[in-house]
């Protein structure tokens, strides 16, 4: 009886320290990579390509599931270069398991680059997914991404599926 009172007091130990890692005061740090269709419009023509991303994030946890932070997406395809800094707001579900379900909003600035012609604006990111606890610190992500830049008239939807992983310190 005796060793079944410790063992069930190691396991509750336990397993409030795997479930610790979204509450106030910690940090998350990020990289995900994610397979992305974008489809841009100029004038009435369009286009659709198929390219990878990474996009590396930082967030800390001003409350227990809700983080504040920023994230960088950079991505190059065909002699395009494509990059925006979003502060963003990150919502982690707080349940009793390893799989733990986010939600993600952020606005701020990009640009786009193509042969010598750039120019930026603003743009509109939001992320949904889960992110499935290894261990007390790190994760796996996998979930959605969908960008929005508005570059002086050039609209780039981006739309795509993203793997990656977390560190939670």
């Amino acid at each position: 009886m005796k060793s079944k009172i410790v063992l069930l007091l190691v396991v509750i130990s336990f397993s409030t320290l795997s479930f610790a890692q979204t509450n106030k005061g910690n940090w998350i740090v990020s990289g995900n990579s994610s397979l992305q269709v974008s489809s841009s419009k100029l004038e009435g023509a369009g286009s659709s390509t198929t390219t990878v991303v990474f996009n590396p994030s930082l967030g800390y946890f001003v409350t227990d599931g809700l983080a504040v932070g920023a994230s960088v997406n950079l991505l190059s395809s065909d002699g395009t270069t494509v990059y925006a800094i979003l502060p963003a707001v990150s919502y982690y579900f707080q349940t009793q398991s390893q799989v733990k379900p986010f939600v993600e909003v952020g606005i701020g600035y990009g640009g786009i680059s193509a042969d010598s012609d750039s120019s930026g604006g603003l743009v509109l990111g939001a992320d949904a997914g889960i992110v499935y606890l290894i261990n007390q610190n790190i994760g796996i992500n996998l979930g959605m991404q969908y960008l929005r830049g508005d570059y002086d008239g050039f609209v780039n939807n981006t739309f795509g599926g993203v793997l990656g992983f977390s560190i939670f310190i």
